[in-house]
């Protein structure tokens, strides 16, 4: 019947000055299931950033009863004050993570 009900855990951590690791699980309690897992860590300097994440992820319009779930590594670079240099952003994946504040200046 596509009725859920989740857990959403995230964490964002700034390791020094420069480097920063994130993460994010989201997890089906109805099912038993990983719903989202995100992972990854990020440079930035005063002109650039650089982002690497690896996710798992099911799509919202998949058939919660039987997902198909996709994985992937995605890796970014921004050009503080240009945007991104590559042709998707990642934003949209760390948005859900409390406390990430890694825009893109």
């Amino acid at each position: 019947d596509n009725n859920l009900s989740q857990t959403d855990l995230s964490v964002a951590w700034p390791v020094s000055n420069n480097w920063s690791a994130m993460g994010r699980w989201q997890y089906d309690l109805t099912n038993k299931r990983n719903l989202e897992i995100l992972s990854g860590v990020e440079y930035n300097s005063c002109c650039y950033q650089v982002r690497v994440l690896w996710r798992k992820w099911v799509d919202v319009d998949d058939n919660i009863d039987h997902p198909n779930s996709k994985s992937g590594i995605f890796l970014q670079f921004v050009l503080r004050g240009l945007g991104d240099l590559t042709s998707g952003s990642t934003k949209e994946y760390l948005e859900g993570i409390k406390g990430y504040t890694g825009d893109e200046k």
